[in-house]
């Protein structure tokens, strides 16, 4: 299964023209994305599927790449076609929402794959990279996959802000919802995540554990 059959483009054409000093981001959320997480909590990993994509894969290939590397990219690929399947059945959902090559006052977004890869206009070198975008019930939704130690950062209260702006300058708002999506773990919420939580914050856990990610990359590269 190609990971080319997810790509989609939107229709927004408009440039916004937020200054940055103006970005203030609310975290927030709605019905719809309560549903949708709800379903990503629920659909396990298919390994072989993904396994697949991932060896088709243009941005990371299995040779010679670290298994951190490679665990990332197999997460993302999942989440992705998640999304993908959760969408079909509701129209609220709306997958790769803004069109290529896109310019705010200070950015240019590019979609890549799935991803969004974001560049200040006066630099060639990439500030900002979304793992996916989405908009549900009108809420432009930031997607963050983390596997391991990483979702510490992905929390953190200043990087949420500065991966924020450039979306903020596109929509000329600052409200949107953003979802941690992680391995599933036996241990309670660390203080970190649970006042990233009270501020509006997500976190979904797919019905897997970080081993079993490891596990099936390793099975990759004994069998590639």
């Amino acid at each position: 299964m190609s990971e080319k059959k997810l790509y989609r483009n939107g229709d927004r054409t408009k440039e916004k023209d937020l200054k940055p000093a103006e970005a203030r981001t609310s975290l927030a959320t709605n019905e719809t994305l309560a549903l949708i997480i709800n379903g990503l909590e629920k659909i396990v990993p298919n390994w072989d599927g993904l396994l697949g994509a991932l060896s088709e894969d243009q941005k990371l290939k299995i040779n010679g790449k670290a298994n951190g590397q490679l665990l990332g990219r197999l997460a993302e690929i999942h989440v992705a076609y998640v999304l993908e399947g959760l969408a079909i059945d509701n129209s609220l959902v709306k997958l790769w929402p803004i069109p290529h090559n896109q310019e705010t006052k200070n950015y240019r977004l590019e979609q890549s794959g799935n991803n969004y890869v974001v560049y200040k206009k006066s630099s060639t070198i990439a500030c900002v990279e979304y793992d996916m975008v989405t908009e549900v019930d009108n809420l432009p939704v930031i997607w963050e996959v983390k596997i391991g130690y990483s979702l510490s950062q992905a929390i953190n209260s200043q990087r949420i802000k500065t991966i924020a702006e450039p979306l903020a300058q596109y929509y000329g708002h600052t409200n949107f919802g953003y979802v941690v999506v992680a391995p599933m773990v036996t241990d309670k919420l660390t203080i970190s995540q649970r006042k990233f939580v009270e501020k509006g914050g997500l976190i979904a856990r797919i019905p897997t554990t970080k081993a079993q990610f490891e596990s099936n990359i390793k099975f990759a590269n004994e069998n590639r």
